[in-house]
């Protein structure tokens, strides 16, 4: 069995609690805020902090330390914590540096890409002040969960998010709806700054109780932090072309579409929904199979190419499933995850619009994240940055062109494509490695899986389509036995239930039936847990 992809199930699992309960939060911030003007202040003000947290917490820092913090670890344990420890002084103060440079820019910046006066501003502004705080823990919390995964100690970090999401959801239960909306939106802001501190501590607690206690140390000229840096400031620009993407999606959103249109907040809606999948399992890929890669490539195992090889196949198995279930029932999950309050089917139509543009490449979106990796673990972060220069490109040009006959929904198909291109330099750039990925293995997978995917595609087409009819019509009754007043979300809450559960069924039990690899890994995980 693949220790990548038995390690990523693991968190997969876990991160499947995290994304469930940021739902939940999501849930509320839509019924709060909907996709009016606070709504477009919240998504700009923290559209940074925002980035930088998929960036640094879900792994591009701790992805670009790890192999040298391995190869270190190698040799010396003491001296593995002393590198720690000076990277991590280091860090607090570059993004305390960092945090104080934007909170100076903003005043500048926001008003510029929202076309607004410094007046019409002032609370967006504000509202950022606040928001750039998290750049600080966020950074560190990401070093610490990358020591701890450089020692396969991959539970207890994935546990940050939840942390997180159960802190906002808190906040949502303490703030009133009838309050004003921008009283709310900086209780909820408050409370955004308190979880990321709150998870820094308990985290750190965690590395000292595990007896991997960095020696944190002022002393900048060790040539560790010139090795690192190397490596982290191009990783931090290109270990996610989808985050990197968002930064030119929003900003030129808000500059050509602005606030009253609904079109920012719909596009980041839009792109957290897409996040769950990828979030779940291409960060869970890569988090798990780069220490492993870099103990590979340090000891010169023939095992990598195999490993790659299995975490592909894990990758595609996995996020072909959401990809049709978004494609096919997407409206009817944006509807029972957001409707109601200040969301309506305008909000609902208009995030739909940018998601299914969004959804073309979401096996991409989780195959980049292995790329990166792949990368990373040969300490090559150089030419990542490239490709994510290209590709970024790609999107800018695409999204001033798009934009214009397409509105939100172009920017969201220029991301998808810049994917895509990104996707295909890093498919090319592996030659560089001698890496050769094997085609026939490849073969062997899709014909093993087409047919599964295929029954799934026409169950589908048929919930989507008389099977709809039908739910709708039991929608309509149970509404009016119960007496309840949203028939919309019931209707929507029955067609994503039968979808959800038939399609997984359908899925798993096929995929069983023909023997596949990826659900004998599955099956041999739980299995293991079973008996312990």
């Amino acid at each position: 069995m693949s220790a990548s992809a038995r390690n990523s199930l693991k968190l997969s699992l876990l991160t499947i609690g995290s994304r469930v309960l940021g739902l939940f939060r999501d849930h509320y911030q839509a019924v709060f805020f909907g996709t009016g003007p606070i709504a477009f202040a919240w998504e700009i003000a923290i559209i940074l902090p925002g980035v930088i947290r998929n960036l640094l917490v879900e792994g591009s820092i701790s992805q670009a330390f790890i192999p040298l913090y391995t190869q270190t670890l190698e040799h010396s344990k003491k001296e593995a914590a002393k590198v720690a420890g000076i990277i991590l002084s280091f860090v607090f103060f570059l993004m305390l540096a960092c945090t104080a440079l934007v909170a100076l820019a903003s005043p500048y910046i926001l008003p510029l890409i929202t076309k607004q006066s410094l007046v019409e501003a002032d609370f967006m502004i504000r509202l950022s002040w606040i928001l750039i705080l998290f750049m600080v823990p966020a950074s560190l919390t990401a070093i610490i969960a990358g020591i701890a995964n450089a020692h396969q100690h991959f539970v207890f970090p994935a546990l940050s998010p939840i942390i997180l999401n159960i802190s906002l959801l808190l906040a949502f239960l303490i703030m009133d709806e009838n309050d004003y909306a921008t009283l709310n939106a900086k209780t909820l802001a408050w409370f955004f700054i308190f979880s990321a501190v709150f998870q820094l501590g308990i985290q750190y607690f965690y590395l000292c109780h595990q007896g991997l206690k960095p020696r944190l140390s002022l002393n900048f000229t060790h040539p560790s932090i010139k090795q690192v840096f190397v490596l982290m400031l191009p990783a931090i620009l290109s270990t996610a072309i989808f985050q990197i993407n968002q930064l030119v999606d929003i900003a030129i959103a808000s500059y050509f579409i602005g606030s009253e249109s609904g079109g920012v907040p719909a596009l980041r809606f839009a792109q957290r929904l897409i996040l769950l999948p990828t979030g779940i399992v291409g960060v869970a890929l890569a988090t798990t199979m780069l220490p492993i890669l870099s103990r590979s490539i340090t000891k010169g195992s023939e095992d990598k190419e195999k490993e790659i090889m299995n975490s592909i196949h894990f990758a595609i198995f996995l996020t072909l499933p959401a990809c049709f279930g978004f494609y096919f029932i997407g409206k009817d999950i944006i509807t029972l995850l957001f409707h109601g309050g200040e969301w309506d089917s305008y909000s609902t139509q208009i995030t739909w619009e940018a998601m299914r543009f969004y959804l073309l490449a979401i096996p991409i979106y989780s195959l980049n994240k292995i790329f990166v990796a792949i990368f990373f673990a040969f300490k090559d972060t150089k030419t990542t940055l490239r490709a994510m220069l290209i590709s970024t490109s790609a999107n800018l040009v695409l999204n001033l062109v798009l934009v214009q006959s397409m509105q939100h929904a172009g920017i969201a198909l220029s991301t998808a494509i810049s994917a895509f291109i990104y996707f295909l330099q890093m498919l090319f750039l592996l030659q560089k490695k001698h890496i050769t990925l094997n085609a026939k293995l490849f073969y062997e997978f899709i014909k093993t899986n087409l047919h599964i995917s295929l029954a799934l595609i026409l169950f589908l087409l048929f919930i989507d389509g008389y099977g709809s009819i039908l739910l709708h019509r039991l929608g309509n009754y149970l509404a009016l036995i119960f007496e309840l007043e949203s028939k919309l979300r019931l209707q929507a809450s029955l067609k994503v239930f039968v979808a959800t559960i038939g399609g997984f069924i359908l899925y798993i039990s096929l995929a069983k039936f023909s023997k596949t690899k990826e659900i004998q890994i599955i099956q041999s995980l739980f299995n293991k847990i079973g008996r312990h």
